[in-house]
């Protein structure tokens, strides 16, 4: 039967649970290790982990293995935390359907991933950092505030969304749709690693460093800071208010080939 279980601060265990549970860990500053392979459950709940604690949940060595249905609340004051959601290890279990929420003023970190077709569905990331190995799979993630992001070169598992308005985000993936309105985007993946649509609007700044195609980009806020672009970027549809800075700079970059070129003033 499912049930709440809270995790006494300074343990370094997991305990005992059971599928359908929600997990509260109430603080402390230990590293919990023992029991932390829960891959053999349907699923967990929920995992919610608060300021209180500023230890270790799981390790690299013995993360947290688990199938989550709900939510994973991450609010640390500090430590880290090592997650790989389930979906492979034999176990005919499929992908987690799952939000993970940082919060602005989490100070923890987040390393997710590990294992083929481990998923999160949407990622809120608004405080501490999280860190996405090239097995790990976000379908959804939105960025703000204090919040950064690191997705490792994956070929295979993009990300159908991101939102940023704030923090940091190092892209070394492709992307369906990107849409930043604030925080600096540095987009860095392999030239195989292609972005279907990138909308820039507003503050901050978007860094093309290396990728290897764009099929639509609409500069309305700001115009991609192209210094530390190593290789060459194929725009298939370009469309950009030149009103902007370094706009024409950027059309007559040696580096970028334009297909399509649509040019508004003022937008």
């Amino acid at each position: 039967m499912a049930a709440t279980r809270y995790i006494a601060a300074g343990s370094t265990t997991l305990g005992t649970v059971g599928a359908g549970d929600d997990i509260y860990i109430l603080g402390g500053s230990a590293e919990m290790v023992t029991n932390m392979d829960q891959k053999a459950l349907l699923d967990i709940a929920s995992v919610d982990i608060g300021k209180e604690f500023n230890g270790s949940y799981g390790t690299s060595a013995a993360p947290f293995k688990a199938l989550l249905t709900g939510t994973f609340w991450y609010n640390p004051s500090g430590g880290q935390a090592h997650w790989h959601s389930i979906g492979s290890f034999a176990d005919p279990l499929g992908a987690a359907s799952l939000k993970l929420i940082m919060p602005s003023g989490s100070s923890g970190a987040m390393y997710f991933g590990g294992v083929a077709s481990g998923a999160i569905t949407s990622a809120e990331i608004a405080g501490g950092s999280l860190i996405v190995d090239t097995l790990g799979v976000i379908t959804s993630l939105y960025i703000g505030q204090s919040g950064s992001v690191r997705l490792y070169d994956s070929a295979s598992t993009f990300p159908t969304l991101i939102q940023q308005t704030g923090g940091e985000l190092y892209l070394d993936r492709g992307a369906t749709t990107i849409n930043h309105s604030g925080g600096s985007c540095w987009v860095q993946g392999v030239a195989a690693n292609a972005i279907t649509t990138l909308t820039i609007n507003g503050g901050g700044m978007v860094h093309l460093v290396e990728s290897g195609t764009i099929t639509t980009l609409n500069a309305w806020g700001h115009i991609p800071n192209c210094r530390k672009l190593i290789r060459p970027l194929t725009i298939t549809n370009t469309n950009i208010n030149l009103s902007l800075p370094g706009a024409e700079d950027f059309l007559n970059n040696p580096l970028i080939t334009h297909s399509s070129v649509t040019k508004y003033m003022g937008r």
